[in-house]
């Protein structure tokens, strides 16, 4: 009898060590890995919260645009371009598969810097004509948006 309780004592504390030396943090940090390079890769195609003053610009799939040296290849490719009193000013050059020339967008600010918009660059591809024109208020400011051919582009008729 001493035996068969002796025998029960051990595997039960057998079994309790097993169960406690168990690492748990290994697929927890996995998890958590995985978790931060899945919301790296879809924090591109999400919308951000804009502080004021900040355009984010969506590319556009068949478009490649250069936005304060940064290459929009893409739709699932996006671009925040942040004004201020340096930064009054935003280029972007865009070249479609459907106009020969460079499409320049010229984003402007003011009087001061509190417009958040999202400008997706299909506005202007899919736009019937160009020049492409865009005014967005918010608390008193506009972000005035401007596309057409590049002036250095355009032929002369």
């Amino acid at each position: 009898m001493f035996v068969k309780v002796f025998v029960c004592l051990l595997a039960t504390l057998s079994t309790t060590s097993l169960a406690t030396s168990i690492d748990t943090s290994t697929p927890d940090s996995i998890d958590i890995a995985h978790t931060e390079v899945d919301s790296v890769q879809h924090s591109v195609r999400a919308d951000q919260e804009l502080d004021p003053g900040s355009v984010q610009i969506y590319g556009a799939d068949g478009v490649t645009a250069n936005v304060d040296g940064y290459t929009l290849n893409s739709s699932s490719m996006t671009k925040v371009v942040k004004f201020n009193a340096d930064h009054k000013k935003g280029l972007i050059d865009v070249v479609p598969v459907r106009w020969q020339n460079t499409v320049r967008c010229t984003l402007e600010m003011g009087p001061g810097f509190n417009v958040t918009y999202s400008f997706r660059l299909t506005e202007i591809t899919e736009n019937p004509s160009l020049p492409y024109t865009k005014e967005v208020e918010e608390n008193g400011d506009t972000l005035s948006i401007t596309c057409d051919l590049s002036v250095y582009m355009k032929r002369e008729p």
